[in-house]
């Protein structure tokens, strides 16, 4: 477990922000996402872009998420099935 008893391989979205403002993130393997995160209950999407961007998507179904997730390019995933298809915030 890393800081305050979340995972190691959490990654911290904003310092500015309080850790309980977002879904744990988990590192994924992409030429344009550094990271994804999820909260089902709420279903938000955040992703990190790599240039450090982080972006929260409304009202994602579980199973796109879960798309992304096992998707073969999940740029390509993200822009067929996420941009443009849900509302969208930059929060940092």
């Amino acid at each position: 477990m890393g800081d305050q008893g979340l995972p190691a391989d959490w990654v911290r979205p904003c310092e500015t922000e309080a850790a309980e403002d977002f879904p744990p993130r988990v590192p994924v393997t992409s030429t344009s996402l550094r990271s994804v995160g999820y909260n089902p209950e709420t279903r938000e999407l955040d992703l990190e872009f790599k240039e450090g961007r982080l972006y929260r998507y409304s009202e994602v179904p579980p199973e796109v998420h879960e798309g992304l997730l096992h998707a073969p390019s999940l740029g390509r995933y993200f822009l067929a099935n996420i941009r443009g298809q849900y509302a969208c915030e930059r929060l940092c």
